[in-house]
């Protein structure tokens, strides 16, 4: 099951893969392009809060990738991964990745561009970012300039140490908690270096 699905990118690989898939997201923009645009069944996408909603069912697999967490308060942090533990079956798997607070600092661009294709259409993407290593924020502004126009989307999200993170999950009942490098094959362990983390736990 994947919390906070956004339009459904991930659950689609897994669906092709053979995995029976479930998604979740409060955007309904989202979970209606995850149905239209991937599409992906309308009874496995929901439109509601991750912190809350109750599935009737568990799952052997409970994830969250791009950086889920950091857009609201700690509080609501904690209840979003103690809602996804709660729905991992006994020897289950949670998993969450997140950006990398050191290596960012560490790497750091005030500024980027680069070029994407979606749905047929190219768009160049500027993300402009400051970061506050003391509060552990950072703050990004994104232009995507294509035929079609200008969109500007702005994120403010607070930047967990891994020590953070590894806290919150075992104050849940996880166990066995591995920080990995997602973008790396098989089973590597995280650094300093790895822009993104792999934060795996076992029920």
């Amino acid at each position: 099951c994947d919390f906070c699905c956004g339009t459904g990118d991930i659950l689609k690989e897994f669906q092709n893969k053979g995995w029976a898939v479930q998604g979740i997201d409060i955007s309904e923009e989202y979970t209606e392009a995850a149905k239209k645009e991937r599409g992906l069944p309308a009874a496995q996408i929901i439109t509601a809060d991750a912190k809350t909603h109750c599935f009737d069912t568990e799952f052997d697999l409970v994830y969250s990738w791009h950086s889920c967490l950091g857009y609201s308060t700690e509080e609501d942090d904690k209840g979003l991964i103690a809602n996804m533990c709660k729905h991992v079956q006994k020897n289950g798997v949670l998993a969450i990745e997140l950006y990398n607070l050191w290596a960012i600092s560490k790497n750091f661009k005030e500024k980027i561009n680069y070029q994407i294709q979606y749905n047929n259409i190219l768009y160049t993407v500027t993300r402009e970012c400051q970061i506050d290593i003391t509060k552990q924020r950072m703050n990004q502004t994104w232009t995507y300039t294509s035929l079609l126009g200008k969109k500007v989307h702005t994120t403010s999200m607070r930047l967990y140490s891994p020590r953070e993170i590894i806290i919150m999950l075992e104050t849940t009942g996880l166990s066995r908690v591995e920080i990995l490098d997602p973008s790396k094959e098989g089973i590597v362990i995280a650094d300093t270096n790895s822009s993104r983390l792999l934060f795996k736990g076992v029920k």
